[in-house]
């Protein structure tokens, strides 16, 4: 293997210059500012700059496709997400790069909770109760989705529980939540920290946590296993890459730099202020995430045809 051949020395005394830091989203988003922390923290333990380069676009594959692309070395990183790395390789035919084969996994370090909320002039309190309105008013419903990403959650729970809802997609959270407390549609799946200061003031509707857990801010909230709808759950997640190719010695630095940083109260602080609730999940954990996500979302997206905005 090429890392075999890198010199020993080299891998000890990484990184010995700047590194840079793609991220496929704009800045002052949730992951722009994810990275930031975290490239503060890496440079501050380093003693070497760590550069966040802002890529948007193509839901995160332009930057995800200039991380591919680069030198092994570990001095070029992606901070990516669910989207790019699972769900655009099932609904973007000419994507350029392949996730599974053109990067290494170095660890996951966060999860997104999504929340399915409804309007409060929707008769239902609990999942069951939705799916029984929903299947009793077959083509009646909407669902407003912010991305196609979201799309496929609400995608999944109608195949699952056998629904007519229609999906309206808009350009984002706070459109979609707009939407929302208009009664333009009467649900939504999306990720919980736009939604929460609505449901706190009473303005919509939390039934359920659609992630595999509880989320942190509303922890009274169960999610959807625990309201009795078994075998659906969608958890998204950010996480660091490296090119294929990358020395393994640095990818276990690397990795083992995230790790104990997701351990630092501050961190965590930080992490759940912008919504995300922090994990600390080493490369087989990460590669295993994608492996299972491209393997439960690719059935959805054949039988729905669901496509890239």
């Amino acid at each position: 293997m090429l890392w075999l051949a890198w010199p020993a020395a080299a891998q000890e005394a990484y990184p010995s210059k700047p590194v840079r830091l793609y991220v496929g989203f704009p800045a002052s988003g949730g992951p722009d500012l994810i990275a930031r922390l975290i490239s503060a923290r890496l440079a501050e333990s380093w003693g070497q700059p760590v550069v966040v380069e802002n890529r948007p676009g193509a839901s995160g594959s332009i930057a995800a496709d200039l991380a591919a692309k680069s030198a092994p070395d570990g001095y070029t990183l992606l901070l990516s997400s669910s989207g790019p790395m699972t769900l655009n390789t099932l609904i973007m035919p000419a994507l350029r790069y392949d996730a599974q084969r053109d990067f290494a996994p170095v660890a996951t370090f966060g999860l997104f909770p999504l929340m399915l909320a409804v309007h409060p002039g929707l008769p239902v309190q609990t999942p069951q109760e939705l799916i029984a309105h929903a299947r009793a008013n077959p083509g009646k419903l909407n669902n407003g989705a912010s991305a196609v990403s979201m799309q496929l959650a609400m995608e999944m729970l109608k195949q699952i529980a056998g629904l007519d809802i229609t999906t309206v997609r808009y350009a984002g959270s706070a459109a979609t939540v707009t939407a929302l407390l208009r009664g333009d549609v009467q649900m939504t799946i999306l990720e919980a920290t736009p939604l929460l200061p609505q449901v706190k003031a009473g303005k919509l509707r939390a039934l359920a946590s659609v992630s595999d857990r509880r989320i942190a801010a509303l922890p009274e909230l169960p999610t959807m296993g625990q309201s009795g709808v078994g075998g659906y759950e969608v958890t998204f997640w950010t996480g660091l890459f490296a090119p294929a190719g990358t020395p393994q010695p640095i990818v276990a630095k690397l990795s083992d730099a995230l790790l104990r940083m997701i351990e630092l109260p501050e961190v965590r602080e930080r992490m759940q202020a912008l919504g995300a609730e922090p994990v600390a999940e080493g490369s087989a954990q990460l590669a295993a995430r994608m492996r299972a996500d491209i393997g439960k979302y690719a059935p959805v997206v054949k039988a729905t045809g669901l496509k890239a905005e």
